[in-house]
């Protein structure tokens, strides 16, 4: 930790070991949120700090709902509607000017037999004003031996989720 003082209420050892074991559920959200200082996770001036429900929108026009968590240490953890089709995405984040940060995370996809297929890698550009973020960059996937399969580009909108006061 670089901040002694940063109220931390689970070690990030024990967020990831709930999330290799369990995913990103209800629970899992809330012990991420628990990590999160209470200014981080009210969004007072946190930047990209904090846990957003984003609305992807494909190429082809469909649109699938996320919830996003990005954490003050550079991590990034993303849980998606296509549960039974996509994995957690895991990733690293950085602020690249005022309100705009670089995001790289990855997940896995699986095939109609349950079995990993493909190896998503998503890189997005984001811009947070206030309590809202976009996002766009391609999304690329490839298949276990590392070939290209697939990249498009999404354009993500959304909002930060607040506790009501």
């Amino acid at each position: 930790m670089d901040d002694e003082s940063t109220p931390l209420a689970v070690p990030r050892r024990e967020v990831l070991q709930t999330l290799g074991l369990g995913g990103l559920g209800a629970a899992g959200l809330a012990a991420v949120g628990a990590t999160l200082p209470p200014s981080a996770a009210a969004g007072d001036g946190a930047g990209i700090v904090g846990v957003w429900r984003l609305d992807v929108r494909r190429p082809t026009g469909a649109v699938h709902a996320v919830y996003d968590v990005f954490l003050r240490d550079g991590l990034v953890m993303q849980v998606t509607s296509l549960r039974q089709r996509e994995d957690l995405g895991i990733g690293v984040w950085e602020q690249v000017g005022e309100d705009r940060y670089a995001v790289l995370f990855e997940r896995f996809v699986y095939g109609e037999d349950g079995q990993v297929q493909y190896r998503r890698v998503i890189e997005d550009e984001a811009t947070v004003t206030g309590d809202t973020i976009e996002l766009q960059g391609p999304a690329t996937t490839y298949d276990l031996a590392g070939n290209l399969v697939d990249s498009y580009v999404s354009t993500i909108t959304g909002t930060r989720l607040r506790p009501r006061r």
